[in-house]
Formats: structure tokens, sequence, C-alpha cells
């Protein structure tokens, strides 16, 4: 039997041939509609040639999120979110679970994500928590840093931060605050307005393979467009609730905003 070449990334399975590592020092670069990874020290790019491999739609293998629109003409600056690692599950399979906030250009095509895991992905690790960034396009290509692990009620800073804006073309940074290796820089993107607040999970057999903390809060949500203080509508969704998921927007503030993910 030949050997798959699925591998698991943020977004759902894809062809190994499309999943990248951006090491440290690296940059995701879009210059002149062209996807390539360059060396911040040479300068060097290797670009990531064009693929008809199919990748999956983003979205598939959510489980709950919630999202909010930036609709106002005027870019998003940073979003921030921090949540505490949950305990690990009770029963431990082959089941990976994503928990992230996020930010997608209009459309949904693409997402850049702080993302918390659960198990092994593309990006590496065993049955235990670790973070990495990631970026990744429905059209097929996905892109990551290093994945580090971290311990059970860490309290994690994921922020994404507009670092640079010419014309039509923004740049920028995303990461887990204390955690270096989780840097990712994406340059001459189109800009991205789509918040999103995440649980996404695969080979999820029993509700006993979700974490053992009944629920994940997203807290210290913010996010900056110049805004003056005004309410998030926050749009929730539960696109599978056998073991009782589903969100709550706790606080829609814009500064200090909470969204909590229940589990069950």
């Amino acid at each position: 039997m030949a050997e798959s070449t699925l591998v698991l990334t943020p977004g759902g399975y894809r062809d190994r041939s499309l999943v990248h590592h951006v090491p440290p020092g690296h940059v995701l670069d879009y210059a002149d509609g062209r996807m390539a990874i360059r060396n911040l020290k040479t300068d060097i790019a290797t670009e990531v040639p064009p693929s008809e491999a199919k990748g999956p739609t983003l979205g598939e293998g959510w489980i709950a999120s919630a999202c909010w629109v930036n609709d106002t003409q005027t870019p998003l600056t940073q979003f921030c979110s921090g949540w505490q690692v949950p305990e690990p599950p009770t029963v431990q399979d082959d089941q990976v679970i994503y928990l992230f906030n996020g930010l997608q250009p209009p459309g949904g095509y693409a997402i850049l994500q702080p993302v918390l895991q659960w198990g092994v992905s593309a990006a590496g690790r065993g049955p235990y928590w670790s973070v990495a960034s990631w970026y990744a396009v429905s059209s097929g290509h996905s892109f990551h840093t290093n994945a580090e692990p971290v311990d059970v009620d860490e309290v994690l800073l994921g922020k994404i931060t507009l670092i640079n804006r010419q014309g039509a073309y923004f740049s920028y940074n995303c990461q887990f605050s204390g955690h270096p290796q989780t840097e990712l820089n994406i340059v001459n993107f189109p800009e991205l307005s789509c918040c999103f607040e995440a649980l996404e999970a695969y080979s999820i057999a029993q509700c006993s393979n979700y974490p053992a903390s009944p629920s994940t809060r997203f807290f210290f949500i913010q996010v900056d467009y110049g805004n003056v203080g005004h309410p998030l509508n926050w749009v929730t969704c539960a696109s599978v609730t056998d073991c009782g998921q589903h969100v709550v927007v706790v606080d829609p503030s814009p500064v200090k905003g909470e969204v909590e993910v229940f589990y069950r």
C-alpha cells in the first residue's frame, strides 16, 4: 500500500508538498503576486511555485468559532487574544486540536493565525500542547514556523500586528509573546480584515477526546482599527454540536473583549 502524502494543518489535510517551513530569520513574501520564502540576511528568495494540487476548504474541521469583520475602511493595526492552555484530553487517541485567533482577507481564501495545538500536525510535536504560527491558502500552500511546547495552565498571548503598508500591499507579524520561534512575518499581501476566535479539531471519536477543561475563554481581546470603544458585533457559529460545543460572546469590547468556546 502506498504511503499517504497527506499531512494535517490548521485548515485540514493537504499534500505534504504544499506545506512549507518558514525558518527563523526568513519572511513569507508575496511581491509581484508570487509566493517566496526570503532570507532576511542574504535577501535570497526561494520561490514557492504555483501548484495544481487542491488544498482543503478553509473552515473544514472548524468546530466552533466567533467572527467579526472590519468593514470600517480603516485597516486593522493589531489583533490580540489571550487564553490559558487547557487541561489535556482524558482520552488520548490520534486527535489533533487547534485553538487560535486569526485574520482572513475578504472572501476567506487564506488565514494568518497563531495556533495552540494538541497532537501531531505537519509542524510536528506529540501528545501534548505546542504553539506555532501558520499562514494557509485555500488554493493549496500552507506555511508554518517552528512549534514550541507549552505547559498546561500557561497563559498565551497570540498577536497579529500590521507592520507596514504600501498602497494595497500589507505586511504583518504573527507570534505568541514570549515564544520567539513562533514569529512569522508575511510581506506584500492583501489586507486582512476578518477576525476569528476558533476551535478546530480532527479525529475526534468521543467527547473525552476534547480537553478535560469544560471550555477555553479568549480574553483581553484587542482589536485596533482607530476605533473609539464601540462594541464588536461578533457572529458565533457551531458547525459540530454532538458534544454540546458552542461559543458565547462574554464581552464585545474591542479593548478587553472575551469569547468563550465550550467543548461540551
